[in-house]
């Protein structure tokens, strides 16, 4: 999923997120995911986010029979928004339902702990993620055979492998 970028918003404290959502579903993506995780600027490696996708990650209470629609789509906040700032990502991640997966521990323990958001992933070492992709990936995935998508919710979880 990705906007080109003349059709990126910018997601700021002074942007409605719903007219944000009206925005991407009017361009040429159809719908938004029923599941995803939503990379913030700083963890969006490319090898991360192939080693993510290869997995095809599901939270442990999708729904039986569904298959590929509780596959959880991979997504870098930089393909959906020219720009963001912390919380209003948070905020539209949270309007949808979406987790965050992030490197920058400073700016969002502090706004996971006083905002409601549907979960928050913090990444221990960001510059890991080119060299130590799959073990950041063995990671993620045991952490979604293990949590479900409510378990997540409004919990800040450190990864590292």
């Amino acid at each position: 999923m990705k906007l080109p970028a003349g059709d990126r918003p910018a997601l700021t404290e002074s942007t409605n997120p719903g007219t944000v959502s009206e925005r991407i579903t009017e361009s040429t993506i159809p719908h938004l995911p029923r599941e995803a995780i939503i990379l913030d600027e700083d963890v969006n490696s490319k090898q991360f986010i192939r080693e993510l996708r290869s997995r095809q990650l599901t939270y442990s209470d999708g729904r039986p029979g569904l298959g590929k629609f509780n596959r959880i789509q991979i997504v870098a906040a930089a393909h959906l928004f020219e720009t963001t700032e912390d919380k209003p990502l948070l905020n539209w991640c949270e309007m949808h339902g979406y987790l965050l997966v992030t490197g920058n521990r400073e700016d969002f323990v502090e706004l996971g702990n006083t905002t409601t958001h549907s979960g928050i992933l913090i990444v221990a070492d960001k510059t890991g993620l080119v060299n130590r992709a799959t073990a950041y990936g063995n990671e993620f995935e045991r952490i979604f055979d293990n949590l479900s998508k409510s378990q997540i919710r409004n919990q800040i979880v450190r990864v590292a492998p």
